[in-house]
């Protein structure tokens, strides 16, 4: 599940920026690691009315998605290897299902446990089955500060957490010191629709961030322009959107590139037992 969670983490960066204007926008951020500082990782996110393709460059990544909602379908590249892999809706389905088995199985098990060795497989899963952790677990966000300045954009700060410990400080600005405005979302609700039954489960809904729904439910308003993300008190991770810009696209994009070898889904190539 590493991939698909890094997927929906890359698209839930970048989906407050959407806007419905005819020209394509291009959104930059940077991505440090705290346990490597001097490493960078350069994400570009081009949006067009209905595909988005992301690059990201750094961190020992290599990679690109795209999305395109007329094919129905996303493609995950790993320039490293020069393969592939493709995602459709019929491909969630499955992958859902699949996840459920390994739950009941895994449940199953445990069941038999002594509470010990319960604890401790509890314990080691935490984190692998993002369903279950995403449905029982809550960000909630609070306004610590305001009129604080990053990169153009003077900010609102909030604090965010979990079971009583902080994992998120999010720094956020309204639509029109952004520059853009929230009317379409169309891509974005292409994709809350591809991902339905994967996005509530996941903790993600992609085409209400920044909007008046996602405020009253998490608690913050406006469009994330710096994140940081902590484990157990410790800074894990800063993100930050460094431009965003309208340029015309050109559809080349949006395709898969030649050259390359298709590989089948982690999750789908070894069969439930």
């Amino acid at each position: 599940m590493k991939f698909l969670k890094g997927l929906c983490g890359a698209l839930a960066g970048i989906a407050a920026l959407v806007s419905p204007l005819a020209a394509g926008v291009i959104i930059s951020t940077t991505q440090t690691s705290a346990s490597k500082p001097n490493d960078k990782a350069i994400n570009k996110t081009y949006v067009d009315s209905d595909r988005l393709r992301i690059e990201t460059q750094g961190l020992g990544a290599m990679q690109i998605v795209i999305f395109r909602q007329d094919k129905g379908l996303f493609w995950m590249i790993d320039q490293k290897t020069s393969t592939y892999m493709e995602v459709t809706k019929q491909d969630l389905l499955k992958m859902k299902a699949k996840m459920g088995e390994a739950k009941t199985m895994m449940d199953e098990q445990m069941k038999n446990l002594p509470p010990e060795q319960r604890q401790m497989m509890e314990k080691m899963m935490k984190g692998r089955m993002p369903v279950t952790q995403a449905a029982t677990a809550t960000t909630t966000y609070k306004k610590v500060a305001s009129g604080q300045k990053v990169n153009q954009w003077v900010c609102a700060k909030y604090e965010g957490h979990r079971e009583n410990k902080k994992v998120k400080e999010v720094w956020t600005t309204d639509w029109k010191s952004f520059g853009l405005t929230p009317e379409a979302f169309n891509v974005m609700k292409d994709i809350s629709e591809f991902f339905e039954g994967f996005t509530k489960d996941m903790g993600a809904s992609y085409d209400k961030i920044g909007s008046e729904e996602w405020e009253k439910e998490k608690g913050y308003s406006g469009i994330p322009v710096k994140t940081l993300s902590f484990t157990d008190g410790q800074l894990r991770t800063t993100s930050e959107v460094t431009e965003v810009r309208r340029e015309n696209l050109s559809a080349s994009l949006f395709e898969l590139p030649s050259g390359l070898t298709k590989k089948e889904m982690p999750f789908m190539q070894t069969p439930m037992r």
